[in-house]
């Protein structure tokens, strides 16, 4: 498992302020990147649930680096930026998991910002275990389709002949349908096929 964040300033000074925030999600788990560059050999080396960007950064705006991060890590990105381009910003960014805030930074603006993104990400962990759930369910029913196809083109019965077949060899042998839908296919199929 990766950090939970990544914390990208010009200036050290910063990124100590940033963990001083009493209540900030910030005092936990933290990696620094001093530039752009740095902060994305981070990324591609480790995951990291959620990214913060002070600009500017010496190397880079930091606008990209946002772009970049959000789809990099699977939380949400926190971009500072003058007051002038913020409102620019947030619109280049709008529903792409960053929060765009403007400098001077307020404290409790902050925080609470901070506070949601790990409530985003709590919501997007739910999501992501609800995908993986249905992806092993049609796994698993791709592979009794494919395991009725064969039992009635080699047995000449119908669908429904092949699908009480399959259920009642799982509940006869206290095997999943995946298993015996395996076993179908692998001394169904012949060399070749």
């Amino acid at each position: 498992m990766g950090s939970r964040f990544l914390v990208v300033s010009a200036l050290k000074e910063n990124i100590r302020a940033l963990r001083s925030i009493e209540g900030c999600a910030l005092a936990g788990c933290v990696t620094e990147a001093l530039s752009g560059a740095q902060a994305r050999r981070l990324m591609g080396e480790r995951l990291f649930v959620n990214v913060v960007i002070d600009t500017p950064l010496p190397d880079e705006a930091g606008a990209e680096l946002a772009l970049y991060a959000a789809s990099k890590c699977s939380g949400g990105v926190v971009l500072f930026a003058k007051k002038a381009l913020a409102a620019e910003l947030e619109a280049g960014s709008a529903g792409r998991g960053i929060i765009v805030i403007p400098k001077p930074i307020d404290r409790e603006a902050l925080r609470l910002s901070l506070q949601a993104l790990e409530i985003m990400r709590g919501k997007i962990s739910l999501v992501e275990e609800e995908n993986r759930r249905l992806r092993t369910r049609l796994d698993e029913e791709k592979l009794v389709c494919r395991a009725k196809c064969l039992l009635i083109k080699r047995y000449d019965i119908g669908e429904a002949g092949a699908h009480r077949y399959i259920e009642k060899r799982a509940v006869d042998s206290r095997r999943s349908k995946r298993d015996v839908a395996d076993e179908i296919i692998a001394r169904e199929i012949l060399p070749g096929e």
